[in-house]
């Protein structure tokens, strides 16, 4: 009897402690899944960044036109490009709390870019209030990204 008792007793507390382990490891797995989420997220704002920033460079074409193809590509083409850039940000941006200002400006810079389009280049200050939303929405998402980074 008292063997049994003795390897009850044994297994038991070796249950006991692999129970503890499994909960600690539980931890340790929940924190890193949170620092990788967090991590893909602030590449994906990294992204988002350069996507606006691309967006921005065209506009730049726009904005400074001699010619009526400027840099030898029809305004049409132009703001293709940039429509692509704001689509290819709005698809990466993480819907949370975090980046929600983000998203809104960033949908308020696609109205400005419509509202330009829809004035038939008349208004030449619509696309520049288009690139200002722009430039708010790049800070915006580097400042997002340092927040994650812990700076």
């Amino acid at each position: 009897m008292e063997a049994s008792l003795t390897i009850t007793i044994i297994g038991t507390v070796l249950t006991a402690i692999g129970t503890f382990v499994t909960i600690y490891y539980s931890f340790v797995v929940r924190k890193y899944k949170r620092e990788i989420s967090e991590e893909l997220n602030r590449v994906d704002l990294i992204k988002v960044t350069e996507s606006l920033k691309n967006a921005q460079n065209e506009t730049r074409k726009i904005m400074y036109q001699i010619s009526p193809n400027p840099h030898g590509r029809s305004k049409a083409a132009i703001i293709n490009s940039i429509q692509k850039s704001i689509d290819d940000s709005l698809a990466k941006i993480k819907l949370d709390e975090s980046n929600e200002e983000l998203r809104i400006r960033i949908i308020e810079a696609q109205q400005a870019l419509r509202d330009y389009v829809q004035a038939n280049d008349s208004n030449k200050d619509l696309i520049s209030e288009f690139h200002k939303l722009l430039q708010h929405c790049i800070s915006i998402a580097k400042t997002n990204a340092n927040i994650i980074l812990g700076k």
